[in-house]
């Protein structure tokens, strides 16, 4: 029997039920098989004989644990999603592995090495706003305009920088399993025509206090660069005016988070991360002029978890999630803009077992605005 353990991985356990039934269609050939006791032996009790099995091989009662992969389906779990390399610290990174999923030409482009927003992903073809991502059963979806945002030369007045396909950008050291479908995907999923990221935010440790600090840098100091002829002329840094040709850049990523038992059954999680990078740019309207443009993502949760609680599990989380990216009109005065995103949201997560089944109940509240200025 196939069972989910909401926390990394599935189980494949056989329970006890199981097992009786298996004792039971075996115990007839097992009975055939003994030999009967002669009356000069009845008197001597015998030592008990393991049941056999039909096949004559011995039934030991253990637990068996298994991972299932499916079709169109597969789940990362906390420690894959740590392994995976992710410059711009979104959970979109630890996805590059599967050849389902296409990037975009413009991630990991050397030329933007100071953008940490989330690469946009195609699935089975599908453009990166036709994807359905959602937070522990929560969507995700960037409703305001998530087309996003790439300058190019000759832009003008006109044009009007949008939001990602996502409405908050969250952190991946955050995540406790990543479940990806791209194809087959069960019936309790919609609004899509791609496919299904459902992050799922890890429980807070109950085995004592526990505490981290973490911090990461990088700049085009430490990497090297090779540009195509055509285009080097572009990264000249007293010339570059443009958001795509931007070699020059720093990037910051630290965080802090403790967790700890509060009681004998509600555990807690609060973490504060944030990303931030800086981009040099040259007003050339009237003279070089530079200017340091800055991106950020910001992350601040806290979590609440029940445990030891037989045949209940309960979690409140509240997530924080803000960003903000610089910009500039090319070649128009005065033309500097921020944009502004992200939201905050709060979900309730409860599931006890009844006599008569499972009762599931999962409550929201979410806010995400995005506006420029």
């Amino acid at each position: 029997m196939k069972k989910v353990n909401i926390s990394y991985h599935h189980q494949l356990r056989l329970r006890p039920t199981h097992l009786s039934l298996i004792l039971l269609l075996a115990l007839p050939a097992a009975l055939q098989a003994a030999p009967s006791a002669s009356p000069a032996t009845s008197g001597t009790p015998k030592p008990a004989q393991p049941p056999a099995s039909s096949t004559g091989t011995d039934i030991i009662e253990k637990e068996v644990y298994a991972t299932r992969d499916q079709a169109g389906k597969f789940v990362l779990d906390h420690e894959e999603i740590n392994m995976a390399p992710s410059p711009t610290g979104t959970i979109n990174e630890a996805l590059r592995s599967r050849s389902s999923i296409q990037f975009d030409l413009n991630s990991r482009n050397s030329m933007t090495g100071g953008d940490i927003h989330p690469p946009r992903i195609s699935i089975r073809g599908a453009r990166h706003t036709d994807n359905n991502f959602l937070i522990d059963g929560v969507s995700n979806n960037n409703n305001m305009n998530p087309n996003g945002y790439y300058e190019s030369p000759g832009d003008g007045a006109n044009i009007v920088p949008g939001g990602e396909a996502q409405a908050i950008f969250l952190d991946p050291d955050l995540l406790g399993s990543l479940t990806i479908y791209t194809s087959n995907i069960p019936v309790e999923y919609g609004d899509f025509t791609g496919g299904v990221i459902d992050a799922k935010i890890r429980d807070p440790r109950t085995d004592g206090f526990h505490g981290s600090i973490k911090y990461r840098y990088t700049s085009d100091h430490w990497a090297r660069q090779h540009y195509h002829s055509d285009v080097a002329s572009l990264t000249e840094t007293t010339h570059s005016s443009n958001a795509n040709y931007q070699p020059v850049f720093t990037r910051h990523q630290y965080g802090l988070s403790i967790e700890s038992p509060l009681s004998s059954h509600i555990a807690a999680l609060l973490t504060y991360s944030e990303i931030r990078s800086y981009t040099p740019r040259y007003d050339t309207t009237r003279f070089p002029e530079k200017h340091d443009y800055k991106q950020s993502n910001q992350n601040i949760l806290l979590k609440l978890s029940s445990f030891d609680i037989s045949n209940f599990k309960s979690s409140l989380t509240f997530v924080y999630a803000p960003f903000e990216r610089d910009g500039a009109m090319p070649a128009r005065r005065n033309g500097d803009y921020k944009i502004e995103g992200g939201g905050y949201r709060t979900t309730l997560d409860s599931e006890g077992k009844l006599s008569f089944g499972t009762l599931n109940l999962l409550l929201s509240y979410k806010h995400d605005d995005q506006n420029r200025d």
